[in-house]
């Protein structure tokens, strides 16, 4: 079966089907679901993985760019329940370096697909201006071609003072090119003078990232039943392989200094897998992820009192927990 006609997939392509802000109200079952939800702290900023499109595309018997708008138009639904949950940052797992290396027909249609919901994105600014929405771009945007470059500067440059919701898609993104990246304006910015070996820690190395003006994620979300995190948002989710603190010692002592580079890393991210594809994840895949995070606090807060005990006077962290528990 084709993804509908070819007439009808240039229509859903070029974006006159599907914008970017999906203004469905939600059903009254949703909203029954979102009053148990609000009944206990809900996250302020949630990752996704969205895998499965190809996977969906083969099951469905539609060519492999169908899948990937059929997942195209469940994110703009998903931002549209989290804009209706309150949830204010929403980070997204676009597209991979690793993507590149599929076919390049494959390639040559995302690039397509990418660029026209770039137009499509600047075509709805009147509402996403209403609606306050901010959109940046994290990866290593050289890998693409000059004209998605500039529409991607054009939104980031037009929504950047907006701040009722902040959407981050990750395109020609891992999280060890972002880091290499950072490492290596931080080794530059020491040769150079401009930064000593005793300034290096967490938060410089943070404000490096592309993420420099984002929140760290509460929870991720990664769909297909795939239980591995592909690379993405390793340090803001607290997720650091240990070759990544090597690198930076290695960075380091390439330069000729001597230093012990101490990096806290307390993870308070609540991962959550679900089998479903990503075009098929509805509202109740939601619902039952959120419901997995709230049931995680108690021990979300363990970590956090653990690491703030040393610092803040008893009465603090007891007061601390039990307010966020």
């Amino acid at each position: 079966m084709a993804c509908e006609t070819k007439r009808k997939e240039k229509r859903t392509m070029d974006g006159d089907q599907y914008g970017w802000l999906n203004e469905k109200p939600l059903d009254w079952w949703q909203w029954m679901l979102k009053g148990l939800l609000q009944l206990r702290p809900m996250p302020k900023h949630i990752a996704i993985i969205m895998d499965g499109n190809r996977r969906y595309a083969r099951a469905s018997h539609m060519e492999t760019t169908c899948g990937h708008i059929r997942g195209f138009n469940q994110l703009t639904k998903v931002l549209t329940w989290c804009r209706a949950l309150n949830i204010t940052e929403v980070s997204v797992y676009a597209f991979s370096i690793e993507n590149f290396k599929r076919s390049p027909t494959e390639v040559n249609e995302l690039m397509g697909l990418l660029e026209a919901k770039l137009y499509t994105l600047l075509s709805e600014m009147e509402k996403i201006a209403k609606e306050q929405v901010s959109f940046r771009f994290c990866g290593d945007l050289s890998f693409f071609p000059k004209k998605i470059q500039s529409l991607i500067a054009r939104i980031e440059l037009q929504t950047m003072n907006f701040t009722r919701y902040k959407v981050n898609v990750c395109v020609a993104y891992t999280s060890q090119n972002e880091m290499q990246r950072a490492f290596s304006a931080i080794s530059a910015g020491v040769r150079k003078g401009l930064l000593d070996v005793d300034d290096i820690d967490e938060e410089l190395i943070t404000r490096c990232l592309d993420t420099a003006n984002c929140s760290d994620p509460d929870m991720l979300i990664r769909t297909s039943g795939e239980k591995r995190f592909s690379d993405f948002l390793l340090w803001q989710a607290k997720i650091i392989p240990k070759n990544f603190i090597f690198y930076t010692m290695h960075t380091i002592q390439t330069l000729g200094c001597e230093a012990c580079l101490f990096i806290f890393q307390c993870s308070t991210c609540y991962i959550h897998f679900d089998d479903v594809l990503w075009p098929e994840f509805g509202f109740w895949n939601l619902f039952k992820a959120l419901l997995g995070y709230q049931s995680s606090l108690s021990q979300i807060m363990v970590s956090i009192t653990v690491y703030l005990k040393p610092i803040l006077p008893q009465d603090s962290v007891s007061i601390f927990t039990f307010v966020l528990d």
